[in-house]
């Protein structure tokens, strides 16, 4: 599983300000993600919420398997 730098934080506050009681902004799923551009697959852990972030490799855009 990739670590998740400090440029994907980006989309995990992209959920903020939440509700306290709304859960699913504070459920964590884990996804199988593949890159459109260059292939490039990886294990990501985001809020249900938020944005997928982008590729590490080339920056474009993921894509859930």
């Amino acid at each position: 599983m990739w670590p998740v730098p400090a440029a994907h934080s980006a989309a995990i506050q992209s959920v903020w300000p939440l509700d306290p009681m709304d859960r699913a902004a504070f459920s964590f799923m884990r996804y199988d993600v593949t890159c459109q551009r260059c292939g490039e697959s990886a294990e990501i852990e985001k809020p249900m919420r938020a944005n997928l972030p982008r590729c590490l490799v080339c920056g474009s855009e993921l894509r859930r398997v």
